[in-house]
């Protein structure tokens, strides 16, 4: 189905507008992304970039940065993300655009925590600032933060708050449908960080049972997105 999207898209952008044809190369930049089409995706964005820049559309070029960012942390590849989020803060609060802020700290406080290049100190930093960014945030962006603050909670040895953070999400996440692309990197950071301190924690232990509870929950709502199937089957003990 993907595959005959991405052909039917294409073949429609040959008389696309350039204002539409950028929104169209985004659109499919997601769709690049849940099938791990790495270098394709970073290659629309790109294109997407360029386009909307020229037509001063300034938010959704810093869209596509976020996009970029998010095929980054995908890949692994910490460093090249680091370097790209100093410059996207730095324009975010320039132009003052509080959502693109907020995804920018939260792709440095997860490169810090998950490479170690940065103290929890600093992390925790972050993470008061993404606070104070006076906007309203959904469902999702609060999941994504609660996950963030679990990790840095987990790295604390603070188990008490990562089960509380654990239970908060899995309660909002109950009314959210499977297939949700973008909701599969927050619950995948607090089921690392429940499945961390669940380790350590005695058998029958409320952390054990939560842990187990993360688990299944990624796993009913990643069936079926093949991007997902390592993690899932990981922990699924496969």
């Amino acid at each position: 189905v993907y595959a005959a999207m991405l052909r039917r898209m294409r073949r429609d952008l040959k008389d696309a507008a350039p204002a539409y044809e950028a929104r169209v190369l985004k659109a499919m930049s997601v769709v690049m992304i849940a099938t791990g089409q790495w270098d394709a995706a970073v290659s629309s964005l790109r294109r997407a970039s360029a386009q909307l820049a020229a037509l001063g559309y300034r938010y959704e070029v810093l869209e596509c940065t976020g996009r970029v960012n998010s095929v980054l942390q995908h890949t692994g590849d910490f460093r090249q993300l680091l370097d790209n989020v100093w410059e996207d803060e730095r324009v975010a609060r320039r132009l003052e655009q509080s959502t693109i802020l907020r995804w920018t700290l939260l792709f440095k406080m997860q490169a810090w925590l998950r490479t170690g290049s940065g103290t929890l100190d600093a992390a925790e930093q972050c993470l008061r600032a993404i606070h104070a960014i006076p906007t309203h945030r959904t469902r999702l962006e609060e999941i994504r933060l609660w996950a963030n603050e679990a990790l840095a909670l987990a790295a604390r040895g603070e188990v008490g708050g990562v089960v509380q953070r654990a239970q908060d999400i899995l309660d909002l996440s109950r009314n959210m449908s499977s297939g949700r692309f973008y909701l599969m990197a927050p619950m995948a950071v607090i089921a690392d960080a429940m499945l961390f301190v669940a380790c350590t924690a005695p058998a029958g232990s409320p952390a054990r049972k939560l842990g187990v509870d993360v688990a299944r929950r990624y796993d009913d709502l990643t069936r079926g997105i093949t991007i997902f199937a390592p993690r899932r089957l990981y922990y699924m003990g496969v």
